[in-house]
């Protein structure tokens, strides 16, 4: 039996991190979608309004767990990453702010 397993057992199949979730997350929604569309237009045929909105609303709270969970999750490390380059970035502006401060008091002091 094959064994999916690539250089980094941490990543499934050799793909990059997060892309089966992904592709599992995108399944669920035409699936879910399909499914909903289906049960809509033949309940409604059957004229059975009740029954039909039923459906549509455990369909739809069901693929918004399965969206908000793929949005909801991120890497801990990729957040950690973020929050060094927004950091980064804070220090380089108030770099900058303090710069332009000293250039523009010596303008002013040094006519």
């Amino acid at each position: 039996m094959p064994c999916c397993i690539g250089p980094n057992p941490n990543e499934a199949c050799g793909y990059p991190p997060q892309t089966v979730r992904a592709i599992i997350s995108i399944f669920a929604v035409i699936i879910s979608f399909s499914l909903f569309t289906f049960m809509a237009i033949w309940l409604s045929i059957a004229e059975r309004y009740t029954e039909a909105m039923g459906i549509v609303g455990i369909i739809s709270t069901e693929l918004g767990t399965i969206v908000g969970y793929y949005f909801g999750t991120r890497n801990k490390t990729e957040q950690k990453q973020d929050i060094e380059k927004l950091e980064m970035a804070a220090i380089r502006i108030a770099r900058g702010i303090h710069q332009e401060e000293s250039r523009i008091n010596e303008e002013i002091n040094n006519p």
